[in-house]
């Protein structure tokens, strides 16, 4: 889903993605074919900033102006009639849940080993990955690297795989044979990672023999 803050209209535009060869074509929802995701008749209501929150819900940050556009683009005439800063001492933030929300149990990640930390970067909440990718990086454990590196080869979740491998460089552990395994991952994400990240293993100008074979033959992927 992408959601797209529209302030000038009041609204939430929500899209649904999907691939097409290697494009990425946006739709809308098919029950909101002729509805917005979230509209307002306030006209105050700028929505202009989301996040993924701990809790699995979206947060939604609404400036809440009564003017939203620039001063340049208003003329004289009409500038004359507003008051520019109505609003600058306001603002609001809204949680989006699911109908039945049951607020879970506050996640203690600071607390949370190193292997429960590698765990946690096969969590569908975007919001604990990134957590545990952050925390793993800024303690740079060495005893992380064979979880993580067991993580790349096995985990079933393409996003899991892709933390993995960006936590193994992070940690100045990432090997031609990690490399290798992501370049001939089943997910075209992991692939192009594995390309961005096989450039720090050039020396003198030259690829290791093993990694440029491989490195050709996705030149057609």
């Amino acid at each position: 889903d992408a959601f797209i803050a529209d302030c000038g209209s009041n609204l939430v535009h929500r899209k649904r993605i999907r691939r097409s060869g290697v494009e990425l074509i946006a739709e809308r929802p098919a029950d909101e074919q002729k509805v917005e995701f979230l509209t307002s008749t306030d006209l105050w209501f700028r929505p202009v900033q989301f996040a993924n929150a701990p809790d699995g819900c979206l947060y939604l940050c609404d400036m809440y102006r009564e003017v939203i556009e620039h001063p340049w683009s208003l003329p004289e005439n009409i500038k004359k009639l507003l008051d520019l800063n109505s609003g600058n001492d306001r603002g609001r933030i809204y949680r989006i849940a699911p109908a039945g929300f049951k607020q879970p149990g506050r996640p203690q990640l600071a607390q949370a080993s190193t292997a429960q930390l590698v765990a946690t970067l096969e969590s569908k909440n975007g919001w604990h990955r990134e957590t545990a990718a952050r925390l793993l990086w800024e303690r740079q454990d060495q005893a992380a690297a064979p979880s993580l590196k067991k993580l790349l080869r096995e985990s079933k979740a393409p996003l899991a795989r892709l933390h993995a491998l960006h936590a193994l460089e992070g940690q100045g552990v990432l090997r031609e044979a990690e490399l290798l395994t992501a370049l001939s991952d089943t997910d075209a994400a992991v692939r192009e990672h594995a390309v961005k990240l096989a450039e720090k293993f050039i020396t003198n100008g030259v690829f290791p023999p093993a990694l440029w074979t491989k490195l050709r033959e996705l030149a057609g992927d």
